[in-house]
C-alpha cells in the first residue's frame, strides 16, 4: 500500500484493488499529461459532429471514498486538498486521463464458443449455411441451456474482468438464450449476483432471441408466448426489453406487441433494428419512444432525421460486423450529420468475441469515419445515456463515482490510431484501482 503522496506509485494489485478507498486522505492521481472528463455534455446525448474535446494539461484527480471531490489543473487540485489530508497517490506516468467505457451491447451471458465457425465465415459460407450445420444462434442457444448455473457465472466472471482491464467500468448485459421463463429468469438472476459481487456494474436487459424456436407455429405464436408466459416472469427482475425487429426475427408488428406489453410491465425499450435489413426496426424504436436502436447498417430514406426527432440513441456495432465479414457497415457519418446520437458497444458473444472499447472505437474511426472525439463521446457519455445510466456514469464530474481509465498514451487520440494494443495502464471503478502494468 501507499502512504507517502510525494512518492510516485503504482497499484499493489490486480482484479479486486481496494487501492484509493476506505482512506481519510483519499487518492490523488497525479502526472495527467491530458484529463478529458466530457463535463461539457448533458443532460442528454451528445449530437452533432465533433472534432475535438475539452481538455485539461497538467491535470490531477483527487478521489475520497471512491467519488471524484476534485479535478483539474495539478497545482489547484494540490493546493485545495483538505487541511491535513495525506493521500495516496497514483501516478499516470504522463498519460490520458477519460471516463470509464460504458459497453451499452453485450450478450456476455453465454455457454460455448464458436471459433470453428470463423474459419467457415472466411472460406465464405453465410449465416444460413453455418446453422444449418448446427452452428449460428441455435448451437449457443443449446450450450447456454445444458450449461450450469456455476459454469455460466464463473464464464461472466472471467470476461467482465478481462473487460475491466480494457477499461469498462458499466456494461449492458442481455439474456436470451433460455427462451423458456424459468430459463431467463435464472439468467437475470446471474446477472444480480454477479453484479454483486464484481466491480463492473450492470444493466440487465430481457432479449427475445433471434429467429423463432421450431417448437412455435411462427412468429405470432411465439409472440404471444412471450407476452403471456415469459414477460411475466422476467420483467420485475429486468430494466430493459430488447426485440429482434429485422430479416428472420419479427416484424414490426409483433415486436411492438411484445415492446408494448413489457412497458405495461415497467421495462424501458431497446431494439435490434435493421442490422440485415431496412425492417423499419430504427422508425419503431423512434415511435415508441426506445431509449436506443442498435446496430441500424440498414437505413430507409428517412430513417435517420426520424431517429434525430425522437431522441433515440444509435447504438452502433462494427465489431459485429468484423467478425461476420461483413462489407456493410452502418453509416456513422449519415447518422452523426443528421443529428442522430451515436453510442458504440462491443455486441460482445460468441459470434462477436471481443470485450474491447478500444478496439470498437478503432473499428468506428475506421469504418464507420467517426473523429476519434466522437468515437469517445459515443462510447463513455452517450453510452451511458443508451443504458440510461447518464446520472452515474460516462463522464468525470464532482461528486460522480470515480469510474475512469488511465491511458499509457499522451492523449485520448491514440485509442483508435493504435488499435493494436491495449492502452490502458489502469481502471478505476468507484476508486477502486485495477490494471495490467502492476508493480
Amino acid at each position: 500500500m501507499f502512504n507517502n503522496p510525494t512518492t510516485s506509485i503504482s497499484a499493489t494489485s490486480g482484479p479486486n484493488s481496494d487501492l484509493g478507498n476506505g482512506d481519510s486522505g483519499g487518492l490523488l492521481i497525479t502526472n495527467i499529461a491530458e484529463l478529458t472528463p466530457l463535463d461539457e455534455f448533458g443532460p442528454g446525448p451528445q449530437k452533432g459532429a465533433l472534432r475535438s474535446l475539452k481538455s485539461i494539461r497538467h491535470a490531477a484527480i483527487h478521489v475520497v471514498d471512491g467519488r471524484i471531490r476534485d479535478f483539474g489543473p495539478a497545482e489547484r487540485v494540490a493546493a485545495g486538498l483538505p487541511k491535513g489530508a495525506v493521500p495516496r497517490v497514483l501516478d499516470a506516468y504522463g498519460g490520458t486521463v477519460v471516463p470509464g467505457f460504458v459497453d451499452c451491447h453485450t450478450h456476455l451471458l453465454y455457454s460455448g464458443s464458436r471459433a470453428d465457425e470463423y474459419p467457415m465465415r472466411i472460406a465464405g459460407a453465410g449465416y444460413g449455411e453455418i446453422s444449418s450445420k448446427g452452428g449460428g444462434v441455435a448451437r449457443t442457444i443449446r450450450e447456454s441451456t445444458e450449461a450450469t448455473s456455476s459454469d455460466l457465472k464463473q464464464a461472466l466472471v472471467a470476461r467482465l474482468a478481462k473487460a475491466l482491464l480494457n477499461g469498462t467500468t458499466t456494461a449492458e448485459i442481455k439474456t436470451g438464450y433460455w427462451v423458456v421463463p424459468e430459463g431467463e429468469r435464472a439468467a437475470l438472476d446471474i446477472i444480480a449476483e454477479v453484479s454483486a459481487s464484481q466491480p463492473v456494474d450492470l444493466v440487465s436487459t430481457f432479449h427475445v432471441a433471434l429467429g423463432t424456436p421450431a417448437r412455435f407455429g411462427g412468429g405470432a405464436e411465439y409472440a404471444k408466448y412471450v407476452i403471456d408466459q415469459v414477460l411475466p416472469a422476467v420483467a420485475p427482475y429486468a430494466r430493459f426489453c430488447d426485440v429482434v425487429c429485422d430479416l428472420g426475427a419479427f416484424a414490426d408488428g409483433k415486436a411492438r406487441q411484445i415492446l408494448q406489453a413489457a412497458g405495461r410491465r415497467g421495462l424501458k425499450f431497446k431494439i435490434h433494428a435493421d442490422e440485415f435489413s431496412a425492417a423499419g426496426g430504427a422508425e419503431l424504436a423512434a415511435e415508441l419512444g426506445a431509449v436506443s436502436a442498435d446496430h441500424v447498417c440498414f437505413l430507409g430514406k428517412d430513417t435517420a432525421q426520424t431517429l434525430a426527432q425522437a431522441q433515440t440513441v444509435a447504438v452502433l456495432l462494427p465489431a459485429t460486423r468484423h467478425y461476420l465479414l461483413a462489407p456493410r457497415f452502418a453509416d456513422g457519418r449519415q447518422l452523426i450529420e443528421s443529428g442522430v446520437p451515436i453510442a458504440l458497444g462491443t455486441d460482445h458473444g460468441p459470434g462477436s468475441p471481443t470485450l474491447s472499447m478500444p478496439f470498437v472505437m478503432g473499428l468506428a474511426c475506421s469504418w464507420l469515419r467517426m473523429d476519434p472525439a466522437e468515437a469517445l463521446v459515443a462510447a463513455t457519455w452517450n453510452a451511458a445515456c443508451a443504458v440510461a445510466g447518464a446520472s452515474i456514469a460516462g463522464k468525470i464530474a464532482v461528486g460522480r463515482p470515480a469510474d475512469l481509465v488511465v491511458l499509457d498514451a499522451p492523449t485520448y487520440r491514440d485509442l483508435p490510431y493504435l488499435i493494436d494494443q491495449n492502452l490502458v495502464r489502469y481502471t478505476l471503478k468507484n476508486g477502486a484501482v485495477f490494471g495490467q502494468h502492476i508493480t
